[in-house]
């Protein structure tokens, strides 16, 4: 009974004086004094591991002093240990990566009213990297940043910061009518689609390139153009299809980077494998399982939760390597290793890589 309450005692004696140095800490950084408060933090963090506010607190610190790096892999433990979205976002903005897509590009009320009715004309606008046309002056502005930011996104979190040396163009139609006329499938919202106009063309290397979305589905603003899915979505897979050529991405890591450019996406997967996991227990698809996938599951019932498993476990890679390890596992699927071989490099593991991932990965999943 002695060393029960003895032990308690000391267990007691640890957390005060974690909490100790995290109080320290927080009144050395208003204090501005930050090589102090970083000091202070570290012995916290040393102490309480799992601490998720002093790690935040550090980074601020070292982010002050000027030391970029260590900065970071204090934002990546607190990543590693958020619990909400907004502290996902926040360490995601420290990182220089964005989980889905910059907030700034969810459109306010006022703007989506400029851009919900289409006019007769076309307007254009040119950026570097894309030729936006719309029947709204005002939409083609806004999508004229959006896409570049999104490609910005793309560049800095999955291709090393490499630039894409392109242009393409970037249509919004009036309505179905009109995006079907130009040679988009009836059933679909928007698209993209890189080929040869000929036998010529293919022999000269001369590649058409485009994005085509929709400005009105049945009368109604398009939602997708108010939080953007659709354009972040397609852009993705065109710039990844022409980066990755003749050793395209798996599906599933394909489909995954696509929806990570999306507003919210990954919130929604995370919930839908939640309820999921709660009805029926376990993981919808073993993670071995899924990046071995040649293509969509068998059972066409599962493709739901294969879109979902996809998104999720996509981002969770992406917080936990960061943008330098992730854009060095995807080069060497560029380069054509195999995937379960690249992750095995990514993660410093062996053949079980998939074991410690699946835990790690779903406990993020169920925000514990």
């Amino acid at each position: 009974m002695k060393r029960r309450v003895a032990a308690i005692v000391l267990m007691a004696a640890a957390a005060a004086r974690a909490e100790d140095w995290l109080a320290k800490g927080r009144s050395l950084y208003e204090s501005e004094k930050y090589a102090e408060a970083a000091e202070a933090l570290r012995r916290e963090t040393d102490a309480w591991p799992e601490h998720q506010e002093a790690y935040k607190l550090l980074g601020l610190s070292l982010e002050k002093l000027g030391k970029t790096d260590e900065a970071k892999s204090a934002w990546k433990d607190f990543r590693a240990l958020a619990k909400t979205a907004a502290d996902r976002a926040l360490a995601d903005e420290h990182l220089g990566v964005a989980s889905a897509v910059d907030r700034d590009l969810i459109l306010d009320e006022a703007t989506i009213a400029a851009i919900r009715e289409p006019q007769a004309e076309w307007f254009t606008q040119e950026t570097a990297h894309f030729t936006i046309k719309s029947h709204n002056k005002r939409l083609t502005e806004v999508v004229a940043v959006q896409a570049e930011k999104y490609l910005a996104t793309l560049s800095r979190t999955f291709m090393g910061g490499a630039a894409y040396p392109h242009k393409v163009p970037l249509t919004i139609h009036r309505d179905q009518k009109e995006y079907v006329a130009a040679g988009n499938p009836d059933w679909s919202q928007g698209g993209t689609a890189v080929g040869y106009e000929s036998i010529d063309g293919f022999m000269k290397s001369q590649v058409t390139r485009r994005i085509d979305l929709l400005q009105t589905i049945d009368g109604k603003l398009n939602p997708d153009l108010a939080k953007p899915k659709l354009l972040p979505h397609e852009l993705t897979h065109l710039v990844l299809g022409e980066r990755f050529g003749e050793r395209p991405l798996p599906l599933w890591l394909n489909e995954g980077i696509a929806q990570y450019m999306e507003a919210d996406r990954r919130a929604e997967c995370d919930k839908l494998l939640n309820d999921f996991m709660a009805q029926k227990g376990g993981a919808p698809i073993p993670l071995r399982t899924l990046v071995n996938l040649p293509g969509y599951p068998d059972n066409r019932g599962a493709i739901a939760l294969f879109y979902a498993q996809s998104a999720s476990f996509t981002g969770w890679l992406a917080d936990t390597l960061g943008p330098e390890k992730l854009s060095a596992f995807l080069e060497d699927l560029r380069k054509g290793t195999e995937v379960e071989q690249a992750l095995q490099s990514a993660f410093k593991a062996g053949a079980g890589w998939d074991t410690a991932a699946q835990a790690q990965w779903l406990r993020v999943v169920k925000g514990k």
